[in-house]
């Protein structure tokens, strides 16, 4: 398969996890930046990969730059959410087949029903060594203690014991850095030596369940004592077969006790733990799973509804044929509109939201002033947040209806200025519409039949389609 995966330009476990795995698998991964397998594509090429891809895949870290492949139309999109909480961080102007999820709650009711996976991290290869040294640890917890209180609760517990064989605290390493971002990992040596001499190694959630630290102790062969995780692992651990786990500080108590008297019992449940994870959790097992949620649902129609933003629903029914996405900025309605904007294709917006966007316009000109295109030879335009920009609005709509077949429609999408200031929004809105004004102005015109007046978004944006009657 050919993969675009437009990902963040810094490392990450989910990203590096996943594309290790499909290079593994023996899958051409193209990347629009660095990361730490697979061919960078320079931004010129990235269009004509996505079209041709057999799979596009977007990332949901910072600095993943959407905007390549928003309006591609191309349809076989995945999303992969690696946000550390629970609440989905899904792009809103991109229609995706499937969402995969690092942090898919277990509460969650019939996800796959809803096309979600869960994608939590891997070991990665990496985590992996032939090194052999002596198990002279008994426990260690090696974490950053100031990201749940949980963990400093347990770092309390075991410092207290007053152990050399218990280590607890922070190494002081870290495998990324914010300030300098790179697309391969900064090697931890200290925080690996330490988890290979550890005959019982900690793991409490962090900002989010899914911790690298659960798939490194499970590679480096000690047992994993982990807090009980209310995510979905696929083909997952049992506790006192594969891992250990804890509910409460309690019940952490009870069975650290419990099983630093039983040496033996540690070493079996360890071992099983590392042959459970090199048989389905290694980078390569994960891409696996991820490309057999691929292959059984990127084809179906549809696409994952829930995520889309209800403005881009509310008029997406209109873009059938051939039409216009008047004020397109950086994001189409659908992809087979013919984007209009004043901003040109590639270069980046100045004003309100689309500042610093770029846009994605195959033509570059002001929407009431269509004169490229013949009257009655276009489906429909389409219009969100665009109508509001003109000091004329009755000349653009006409405009609009001008360029119209007979049965063609418009969509537009406006600011409700009962509800927000319109002109506080953007500097550049010269007009405003209530759903009162909005209809006057339709009715006014002539020429045009209601099929929808209402409220889009409650206490933000109304929403109007109409169809050009016949002469």
């Amino acid at each position: 398969m050919k993969i675009l995966y437009v990902n963040a330009p810094m490392y990450d476990y989910l990203t590096a996890s996943l594309i290790e795995g499909l290079d593994a698998l023996g899958h051409e991964v193209i990347t629009t930046q660095n990361a730490n397998r697979g061919r960078v594509a320079a931004d010129a090429e990235v269009r004509d990969i996505a079209e041709s891809a057999d799979l596009i895949v977007v990332g949901s870290n910072a600095g993943v730059r959407t905007h390549l492949v928003q309006d591609v139309k191309n349809p076989r999109k995945v999303f992969v959410d690696g946000a550390d909480q629970q609440e989905f961080t899904v792009t809103n102007n991109i229609r995706y087949k499937l969402v995969f999820k690092r942090e898919l709650s277990r509460a969650l009711r019939d996800p796959q029903a809803q096309f979600l996976f869960p994608l939590p991290f891997a070991a990665e290869e990496r985590y992996f060594t032939s090194e052999t040294v002596p198990r002279d640890l008994q426990v260690t917890f090696l974490a950053n203690m100031h990201t749940n209180p949980l963990r400093h609760s347990i770092h309390q517990r075991l410092k207290n014991l007053q152990s050399p064989a218990i280590v607890s605290g922070t190494t002081n390493e870290r495998a990324y850095s914010t300030a300098q971002p790179k697309a391969t990992a900064i090697e931890t040596p200290l925080y690996r030596q330490l988890l290979r001499r550890s005959q019982i190694s900690v793991s409490v959630a962090g900002a989010g369940y899914d911790t690298a630290r659960f798939w490194e102790i499970l590679a480096a062969g000690a047992m994993l004592f982990t807090q009980e995780l209310d995510i979905v692992i696929p083909h997952g651990f049992t506790d006192g077969v594969d891992c250990v786990t804890f509910a409460s500080i309690r019940e952490f108590e009870e069975k650290l006790v419990f099983y630093l008297n039983r040496p033996e019992l540690v070493k079996t449940i360890a071992a099983r733990g590392q042959a459970r994870v090199k048989e389905h959790h290694t980078t390569k097992a994960r891409a696996a799973q991820f490309l057999a949620a691929v292959g059984e649902h990127v084809a179906r129609d549809g696409y994952c509804v829930q995520f889309l933003h209800p403005e881009i629903r509310a008029i997406e029914e209109v873009c059938v044929g051939r039409g216009l996405d008047v004020g397109c900025g950086s994001s189409k309605t659908t992809p087979n509109c013919i984007g209009v904007d004043l901003t040109p294709a590639g270069a980046s917006g100045s004003v309100g939201c689309e500042n610093g966007r770029v846009s994605v316009a195959e033509i570059a000109a002001s929407g009431d002033a269509l004169t490229m295109f013949a009257d009655g030879s276009l489906d429909f335009v389409v219009a969100r947040h665009n109508l509001e920009h003109y000091h004329d609005p009755e000349k653009t709509l006409r405009e609009w209806k001008r360029v119209l077949r007979p049965g063609g429609r418009i969509g537009v999408v406006v600011p409700d200025h009962e509800k927000v200031d319109t002109y506080a929004l953007d500097p550049t809105h010269y007009c405003h519409f209530t759903r009162d004004s909005l209809g006057a102005l339709v009715t006014g015109i002539g020429g045009l039949r209601v099929h929808k007046l209402d409220v889009c978004v409650p206490n933000w944006s109304l929403v109007a389609i109409v169809e050009k009657e016949a002469a």
